[in-house]
């Protein structure tokens, strides 16, 4: 009897992260929606100017800008404070979409398998079986993929017009041609996200034009967010206690460390994925008519070390980013479930 008890505990806890998953309405579904949302805007926007530079390093082939410090004085000097959340709108915009869909389907990928092996579990009452329920490491894989993959495909057009208005003010000069654009001239080519859009959907192919660069992306996202679930998922798994809720300076260490785990080891495909999204872009655009291409072109003409391109920018930006969105998002989904079971 005393192992049945111990069974039926088991059955209410999350072997994750322990939150109370049992309902699956209208409510339980928009709290990981909202909780996404906000906290994807929130630290999108936080860490901004670090996102632009970092996509300005990997565009750039004739290093006008070098150093963090150097680049962010350009910046000033060029566009003043604004210059550093150029972008920041259409990123916004993005977000919130972005990480509702990424969240909640995790989170709803998520329960419903945890649903079905609690179900398991009761019908195998009569075995007394103990063991913890919870997500194994490659489901962990696969749902954040299935998660990073839906989102994407949902806002990839905001995504490409984000990184088109964080380099068109940049002075960058085109390729194979010398650093003589003047500031005026760049800022004469600002249309703002509306008017990104619209260019891109006249010049580039219509719908088309709107998803260039996709398959590169999804090349790029999929692992990273399969990576970057699994590792957080596992972190709270492996150094919480079972029925405690992570402390504050554990969720900002857990999701920082998984930025900073997942970015590292696909970083080399966001590199891909920034060239391509500019690939067809007047005077910028590199015209690679392949993934494979692109490798190939890259390695020959910039090095091993082209792939690597705004790294250090990246690690600066990664690791707060992903510190604050698990910390929001933990944070607001907590709050909707205590308000949800009173």
């Amino acid at each position: 009897m005393q192992q049945r008890r111990r069974l039926l505990h088991a059955q209410q806890a999350d072997g994750d992260n322990n939150r109370n998953t049992s309902s699956f309405g209208v409510r339980s579904f928009l709290v990981p929606v909202i909780s996404g949302g906000c906290a994807a805007t929130v630290s999108r926007t936080v860490v901004n100017p670090l996102e632009r530079l970092k996509i300005i390093y990997q565009v750039q082939r004739q290093r006008e800008f070098k150093g963090i410090i150097s680049s962010f004085a350009k910046i000033w000097r060029q566009e003043g404070v604004a210059g550093f959340f150029r972008g920041n709108g259409a990123n916004a915009l993005r977000a919130f979409p972005y990480g509702a869909v990424q969240f909640a389907t995790f989170h709803t990928l998520k329960q419903h398998r945890l649903s079905q092996k609690r179900a398991l579990a009761h019908d195998n009452l009569d075995q007394y079986t103990v063991a913890p329920i919870g997500l194994s490491n490659t489901e962990r894989l696969v749902f954040g993929a299935v998660s990073g993959a839906t989102s994407v495909s949902c806002t990839y057009p905001l995504d490409i017009a984000r990184t088109r208005l964080s380099i068109q003010t940049a002075n960058l000069s085109p390729v194979g041609a010398p650093a003589t654009t003047t500031i005026a001239a760049a800022k004469q080519r600002l249309p703002g996200l509306a008017g990104t859009v619209r260019s891109i959907y006249t010049n580039e192919g219509g719908f088309r034009g709107l998803y260039r660069g996709l398959s590169a992306t999804l090349l790029n996202i999929v692992p990273y967010t399969a990576l970057n679930f699994c590792a957080y998922e596992w972190a709270r798994s492996r150094w919480c206690p079972r029925h405690a809720e992570p402390s504050s300076t554990q969720k900002l260490l857990f999701g920082g460390l998984s930025g900073f785990f997942a970015q590292t080891i696909v970083f080399p495909l966001e590199v891909l994925r920034r060239r391509f999204q500019v690939n067809w872009m007047q005077g910028i655009g590199h015209h690679y008519p392949s993934i494979r291409a692109a490798i190939t072109t890259i390695y020959r003409e910039e090095g091993i070390l082209a792939f690597f391109k705004g790294y250090a920018s990246n690690m600066c930006k990664i690791i707060p980013l992903m510190s604050v969105t698990w910390f929001v998002y933990d944070t607001i989904s907590n709050l909707g479930i205590s308000t949800e079971s009173k």
